[in-house]
């Protein structure tokens, strides 16, 4: 199943969520479907103020655990143009020196560097190329239908080869991982033919007749082992090995729980370069300098993202892209990853309502007799009744503090006078 595919799910988890733009979306892991049965895939979507968090996940039964294919969030596009999306219908006809691709050669290149496409995703019709400008036209088989789709992920898979095949990769990996960013999109839905324009790193989607569909940003494709995305299209051999499956997030943070401050820095600060030292392709953690810049161990955009991706896994947090630039080195990052894991005090209202929300959870699941419901009503109400009783007191000594503030020299001295007095 191609990245794009994950891009398409996110749109519809924006749209069916109230929001107009995927402003980030990293999507790391491809899901290589099984020779036989199906897989479930999950979309989370989590609120956060204006925006929200989206995440995408698979697993091919019950009794295994998630792989996380995409993290990334969602908003609503500014007013002011200031999100950096390139124009909807900003043109998409090739400049008349641009240079015309052999479509046949790029299918027999990609199949030579392991990436073997299914007829359903050999979608360019035709390309250009002009100073690493790229003009496609994209168009889905007669027998497929594009309803359904903001854009057909064969569409838009269609630019993502033409940027991979050319692109130099270490052995062994191939580029189907990739970010965008300012994801845009008109109402109508996506047909089954397109034009698009990739220009400085943006890109711009039109139907045949010039009317806007989409546009991104940017788009920037980095690498993943080639183990999990030959033979897209098609059914894996069983003898192939399988993505290896993403451990439960939460054992780490259950680990950290009970651990004094000392310990719980030592177990972050050797998570952050274990996951480092695997990007860079060390075999030892011990090689990575807790206190040496990112920058300096060599790292470059694509390792950034990784490394967040590979954290955010591991932690279960929903990490900004930016976290090894605002954090550049693993003893900073591991004591940023501190403070985000650690709980909220027992008494603050966060963690008051977060136990509210625990206890919403069990009554909703709950099957009692009459007499047991009745005495968990009469406990519900009794707390009701102490919290008001609580709050109710709580201001009134706020209005009389503000009374205070507000009351005159004589009318201070009053009530002193009456307090000195007993009155």
């Amino acid at each position: 199943v191609p990245g794009t595919a994950f891009l398409d799910m996110a749109v519809h988890a924006a749209d069916l969520t109230g929001y107009g733009e995927v402003a980030e979306l990293v999507i790391s892991d491809p899901l290589v479907l099984p020779g036989h049965g199906g897989v479930d895939v999950q979309v989370q979507v989590v609120r956060a103020g204006e925006q929200a968090e989206v995440s995408i996940h698979s697993r091919p039964g019950q009794d295994t655990d998630w792989t996380t294919h995409a993290t990334g969030t969602l908003t609503n596009p500014t007013t002011d143009g200031s999100g950096g999306g390139t124009a909807p219908g900003a043109g998409t006809r090739p400049p008349a020196d641009a240079v015309e691709l052999d479509i046949d050669e790029l299918y027999e290149r990609l199949a030579a560097r392991g990436f073997r496409t299914g007829p359903l995703f050999q979608s360019v019709q035709a390309a250009w190329q002009r100073d690493g400008e790229l003009y496609v036209e994209v168009s889905l088989p007669e027998d497929v239908d594009a309803d359904g789709h903001r854009i057909h992920p064969a569409l838009l898979d269609g630019l993502c080869q033409l940027l991979a095949v050319d692109a130099e990769v270490e052995p062994g990996s191939a580029l189907t991982g990739s970010t965008w960013h300012n994801v845009r999109w008109e109402d109508e839905p996506s047909p089954s033919a397109l034009r698009m324009a990739f220009t400085g790193n943006g890109l711009s989607v039109e139907t045949v007749s010039g009317r806007p569909v989409a546009s991104a940003g940017s788009v920037a494709l980095h690498a993943v082992p080639l183990q999990a995305t030959e033979d897209l299209g098609e059914t894996p051999p069983a003898s192939r090995p399988r993505p290896a499956r993403r451990t439960d997030p939460q054992w780490f943070v259950r680990d950290l729980v009970d651990k004094d401050d000392e310990t719980r820095g030592q177990l972050l600060l050797a998570l952050v370069r274990e996951q480092v030292a695997q990007v860079l392709g060390h075999a030892d953690a011990e090689t990575v300098d807790p206190d040496k810049a990112f920058s300096e161990l060599g790292f470059d955009s694509m390792a950034a993202v990784e490394v967040r991706n590979r954290l955010g896994r591991r932690t279960g947090l929903s990490l900004p892209s930016t976290l090894v630039f605002d954090h550049p080195t693993a003893r900073r990052t591991a004591v940023w990853l501190d403070a985000e894991l650690r709980p909220p005090a027992e008494d603050s209202a966060e963690a008051l309502l977060g136990r509210m929300n625990r206890l919403e959870a069990l009554l909703s699941n709950a099957t009692r007799t009459f007499e047991e419901q009745a005495a968990i009503t009469a406990g519900l109400e009794s707390l009701v009744q102490l919290w008001r009783s609580r709050t109710a007191a709580l201001s009134a000594q706020e209005e009389a503090a503000a009374a205070l503030d507000d009351a005159s020299d004589d009318e201070l001295f009053a009530v002193l006078d009456a307090e000195l007095s007993g009155g």
